[in-house]
Order: structure tokens, then C-alpha cells, then sequence
């Protein structure tokens, strides 16, 4: 009877590790992710500015192709949320913030955050 109750308390410890590990390893996942979502998104609409000038003629385009790029390279299941802080395309210049928000494995609602900067600069033709 002993080891029955020590097995199945156990068991139970054991279960709410993984649970807690399953947690923590969510958490360290999606940071890393948007981390590196954003940087990858940001430097993909840089290059693209820097070689293709007649498609950015603006703001709008650069800040559009920067949440494009960012829209493809996250995967995990959440909402995301993108806030333009600053764009300044004839400087190369994006701000922005990147939040997502997820359930854990538990039912509560989490958020994570990152704000990147980027600074383009672009390379003088000679003529």
C-alpha cells in the first residue's frame, strides 16, 4: 500500500514538472521567436529597400513590407500585435513593437514584447 501512494504522488510530481517545464519552455520559445521575427523582418524590408528604390517611394510601403516580412516568419499559435513607433524611409529609420499574446498550457493569457530599431544605410551609386 506504501508504494502505491509513493508511486501515484510520484506520478503526480513528475506530471506538474512537465507542466511547469512545458510553461516555461512556451515562454522561452515565443521571446525567442519574436526576437528574432522582428530583426529578420526588418533587415528582409531593409535589403529590399536598399535594392528595389522604385517599388519604396514612401513610408507607407517600407512600414507594409516590414509586417509583411514579420507576418511570415512567425509561426506559433498567437495574436500578434505590430505598433509602428517611427518610420522614416529617407533616413532607413524603423521603430517598431511586436506583442503577442497566448494562453499557457494553465488558461492564463500572456504577453510578450519586443520594440527593435533599424537603421538602413544605403549605399551611394556613383555616377
Amino acid at each position: 500500500m506504501k508504494n502505491i501512494v509513493i508511486g501515484i504522488a510520484s506520478a503526480i510530481i513528475l506530471v506538474l514538472l512537465l507542466f511547469c517545464l512545458y510553461t516555461i519552455q512556451g515562454d522561452l520559445t515565443r521571446k525567442r521567436e519574436t526576437s528574432n521575427s522582428i530583426t529578420q523582418a526588418m533587415e528582409n524590408a531593409a535589403a529590399k529597400m536598399t535594392e528595389d528604390e522604385e517599388v519604396y517611394i514612401g513610408n507607407e510601403e517600407f512600414r507594409t513590407a516590414f509586417v509583411q516580412n514579420l507576418m511570415l516568419q512567425l509561426d506559433s499559435a498567437s495574436d500578434v500585435k505590430v505598433k509602428i513607433l517611427m518610420s522614416d524611409y529617407k533616413k532607413g529609420l524603423i521603430q517598431a513593437e511586436v506583442a503577442q499574446h497566448y494562453k499557457t498550457p494553465r488558461g492564463d493569457e500572456k504577453d510578450v514584447t519586443q520594440t527593435r530599431t533599424i537603421l538602413v544605410e544605403k549605399n551611394k551609386k556613383n555616377l
